[in-house]
């Protein structure tokens, strides 16, 4: 999962002297570890494991149901593992590197507009996540949903 050194170790490509694993890129490493703490605290999983394994049973744990912060809390683990890895194969294929706001900002991007397309019953609920992630919550055909509203 990392670069190829010439002792055969696979190396971290974000920090450069740590063997490469799967918590070590997602959760130990400086860099993505920040991203998915910044992640974290917008989607309410402040107390969500940081191993993978530990996720993953974590998440498997909680209710598949419309819940906001349920959506979310998914989409932003999918978009976070997506854009770390595609982060971690530009700097290794192509010896690019962006910042950790670009980085966030890519994956609160991806969220937004995934979110744009769900027709939300409001609630309280709905409305705090609609104030953190800066959404407007309207009204169309007699029924509120969730709409986009940029960031900036």
């Amino acid at each position: 999962m990392g670069v190829w050194e010439k002792n055969n170790d696979m190396v971290c490509v974000f920090c450069k002297s740590m063997p490469d694993s799967h918590n070590h890129l997602f959760f130990e490493c400086d860099f993505p570890g920040k991203i998915w703490n910044e992640m974290k605290n917008l989607v309410k999983l402040d107390f969500a494991p940081n191993s993978w394994t530990d996720l993953l049973a974590y998440m498997l744990k909680k209710p598949i149901n419309k819940s906001i912060w349920i959506i979310l809390q998914r989409l932003v683990i999918g978009a976070s593992i997506y854009y770390v890895w595609q982060e971690r194969n530009l700097r290794i294929f192509q010896g690019r590197h962006r910042s950790f706001d670009e980085v966030c900002n890519l994956i609160k991007d991806t969220v937004r507009l995934r979110v744009m397309s769900l027709s939300l019953n409001t609630s309280p609920q709905v409305f705090e996540a609609a104030s953190l992630w800066q959404f407007h919550v309207v009204q169309s055909n007699g029924r509120k949903r969730v709409q986009f509203s940029p960031w900036k």
